[in-house]
């Protein structure tokens, strides 16, 4: 709980209830006798490696999402795919609309997307441009910001200390499910993971590919030299072993990751597919994906509602993770397997725009229009919290500006803490 409030609490084993254990992602528990032990059952089973044209390999993608999208809409009547306006949402959408072509009702499947009027955050433009070429019933809704109550529901569903400054996009689209009688939800979450350009990057410094290495990232150069060199750093930065990132973190010099492809060569006979395997599920395994899920799935089954996300299919990563670098398309606008695969089925504003990271604008709207509130109830605090919140450090981030976002981003988790210690007490 502590380390909650600090903004280091990792998603591990643990939870935040004494001797209550989470099971990791891809593992399970056999109860036998005296024995409750994990066992992993599942990593990527790698086919021989895929080479060809990037074209032929795109459409091997794009086969197998549209595939991932038609197994979980199967045996679910009425589906809502999220649509966000970005790259990975518009891509289940469009895997969904060329599923129509092939038999699908396009009266089973409905997008629903939250719109952001007057932040840098809005996207109602991109989601027009989709929306028009597809068959799909479509609704738009704005977030609402309530009373700091909301967040406390939310806690007693998830069990965690989690008031999410974006926790509406989620409510209003179980909401809309509900209203339209969908009992499924599909994401685009597990796009960033699965088809990010710098793993495949990562991978070639690992496997002790720097000549390919260098070659890519001359040829990204080429066309956009400020990526290159941002694509470079990332990469090589993945390509660590995990003992140094810490470090590399804290000390954030650039010279530090300049000098990482001298250092990145991994000490192994794995191949590049086994280790962007790794890459891949380490990604889907972290604990950001750890808590978006958990977070997530908890709160649409509250509704009554499942989510899945096709990015997380177990043969799109297998497939994704046996294409030879040398045959994958690679591009300074990341991404690039599925811009390339959804070409002709996603609007070109969509495939082109350099996206604006979601929440800066509307985390700030969310923080000063809920901060207010979470100050009224949390002036000072409380003494049976103390354990877990230092006061003094409390009053400090209190009589910060609103206009620092990382300093309120501190004290928000605070207040999340604090609100939640509150429910854990009523609840006894």
């Amino acid at each position: 709980v502590s380390e909650f409030s600090q903004a280091t609490y990792r998603f591990g084993s643990h939870s935040f209830d004494k001797k209550v254990f989470r099971v990791r992602p891809s593992n399970a528990i056999t109860f036998g006798e005296g024995s409750a032990d994990p066992v992993d059952y599942w990593q990527p089973q790698l086919s021989e490696l895929i080479t060809g044209e990037p074209d032929e390999i795109a459409a091997g993608f794009r086969n197998h999402l549209t595939k991932a999208v038609e197994r979980r809409i199967e045996h679910t009547e009425r589906i809502v795919c999220h649509l966000s306006g970005g790259l990975d949402s518009s891509s289940i959408a469009a895997s969904a609309h060329l599923l129509t072509t092939e038999g699908l009702d396009p009266n089973r499947i409905v997008t629903v997307s939250a719109v952001f009027p007057g932040l840098d955050a809005d996207e109602s433009d991109l989601i027009a441009r989709t929306v028009a070429i597809q068959r799909f019933e479509h609704h738009d809704f704005e977030p609402r910001m309530g009373p700091i109550d909301w967040y406390a529901e939310d806690m007693a569903v998830t069990g965690s200390p989690v008031a999410h400054p974006v926790r509406d996009l989620t409510v209003r689209t179980r909401e809309i499910a509900n209203e339209v009688g969908a009992g499924l939800v599909l994401t685009g979450n597990g796009g960033d993971e699965v088809t990010a350009d710098t793993r495949v990057l990562s991978t070639m410094l690992r496997s002790g590919e720097f000549g390919a290495w260098f070659s890519t990232i001359g040829d990204l150069g080429t066309d956009a030299p400020g990526t290159a060199v941002n694509a470079a750093v990332i990469s090589a930065g993945q390509a660590l072993p995990s003992w140094t990132k810490a470090p590399l973190r804290w000390l954030q010099r650039p010279a530090s990751r300049a000098s990482a492809p001298l250092t990145a060569r991994s000490k192994t006979d794995r191949t590049p597919r086994e280790l962007l395997a790794d890459s891949i599920v380490n990604g889907l395994h972290s604990s950001r994906m750890t808590f978006l899920l958990e977070t997530q799935e908890a709160m649409f089954a509250a509704a009554g509602v499942e989510v899945s996300h096709p990015y997380l299919d177990r043969d799109l990563v297998e497939y994704v993770a046996a294409i030879a670098p040398a045959s994958r398309p690679l591009s300074p606008a990341n991404k690039t397997l599925t811009r390339v695969a959804y070409a002709e089925l996603i609007p070109k504003a969509v495939l082109t725009v350099r996206r604006t990271v979601l929440g800066t604008s509307l985390v700030a709207k969310t923080y000063k229009g809920q901060g207010a509130q979470f100050t009224d109830r949390y002036p000072q605090v409380p003494p049976d919290a103390e354990r877990f919140v230092d006061p003094a450090e409390y009053l400090e981030l209190l009589e910060t500006s609103t206009d620092d976002l990382s300093a309120v981003a501190e004290l928000w988790n605070r207040w999340s803490l604090l609100l939640w210690l509150d429910t854990v007490r009523s609840s006894k």
